[in-house]
């Protein structure tokens, strides 16, 4: 995904990527396998986050490029945080943000699948008004957020 201003009257200034991981519990795996390839996931019970309207196929990109595998499951819902719990308690697979499920990966209560697919990548950015000269409490909240964030934010740390 190419990242754009969302709104061309603001500057945006990228702080961090927003990356996607396919995760489930161990259990989950033990019950019904590890995936080895992203189309193995037509066998999984995939939990549906609804509201990207990609309810029926999840792209990644892996080693034979891009590919638009078709999921199913038996949960659709419109609330990542309740998808992060239905994969908490073991109910199936979850392609979810590392924001929400980075220090449940760090932590292992959830296991990352198909390591050699990425999924569509998007960035959290903080937005201002242009200005000549940005004040010294914008700029300095501006390198705070850059110095916390930065090109690997805290979240996606091993």
């Amino acid at each position: 995904m190419i990242d754009k201003n969302p709104n061309p009257a603001f500057v945006a200034r990228k702080l961090a990527p927003i990356r996607r991981k396919l995760c489930a519990t161990a259990a989950y795996f033990e019950r019904h396998g590890l995936p080895a390839k992203a189309r193995d996931l037509a066998g999984h019970n995939c939990l549906v986050y609804s509201r990207l309207g990609t309810e029926k196929d999840w792209c990644f990109d892996g080693p034979d490029g891009e590919e638009w595998i078709p999921v199913g499951g038996n949960l659709r819902l419109n609330n990542e945080n309740a998808i992060r719990q239905a994969a908490l308690s073991g109910l199936g697979i979850a392609l979810l943000p590392t924001y929400m499920v980075g220090a449940d990966l760090q932590a292992g209560r959830l296991r990352s699948a198909l390591a050699d697919y990425t999924a569509s990548e998007s960035g959290l950015y903080v937005m201002y008004l242009p200005n000549r000269q940005l004040s010294p409490k914008v700029r300095a909240f501006i390198d705070f957020l850059l110095s916390r964030f930065g090109p690997t934010p805290y979240w996606d740390a091993s």
